[in-house]
Order: C-alpha cells, then sequence, then structure tokens
C-alpha cells in the first residue's frame, strides 16, 4: 500500500471538503482513488491521443467526422 502527501489549493480542497460533506460514506481516500481509477485505469479511449497532443480534441458522435460528411456527398 502506498502512502502519500497530497497538496491542494484551497479552491479545491474547498470543493473537495463539500464533496465529503455532501457524501458522508465517501472519504478522501476514496475520493482520490476513485479519481485516479477513473483518469488512469479506465481512461476515455480518445484521452490517450490528447495526452499524446495527436489530436486537439476528442472524436465526437459518427457523423462529425470527415470521412462520413464525404461519403454522405458522394451518395
Amino acid at each position: 500500500m502506498m502512502k502519500r502527501s497530497v497538496y491542494l489549493p484551497d479552491r479545491m480542497a474547498s470543493i473537495v471538503e463539500r464533496y465529503l460533506r455532501a457524501h458522508p460514506a465517501a472519504t478522501f481516500s476514496s475520493l482520490v482513488q476513485n479519481a485516479l481509477a477513473h483518469h488512469l485505469i479506465h481512461p476515455r479511449p480518445g484521452r490517450i491521443l490528447l495526452l499524446a497532443g495527436l489530436v486537439k480534441k476528442g472524436v465526437g458522435k459518427a457523423s462529425s467526422r470527415a470521412e462520413d460528411e464525404t461519403i454522405a456527398k458522394e451518395r
């Protein structure tokens, strides 16, 4: 098990405190673990491309992709 200290800006600390008051079953540790799992273990597929700088934004609906528009115009 890893034990770390986390330093938060005042504004973020306030948001965390409000969240934990509103969700009494949650702990700071469980909140951090869930956030890390969401971003590291179960990332959105397009997020890896964003992080790598290969795309400027994630892919939206299939109908908004350029190749789909080209095919639709050809029909």
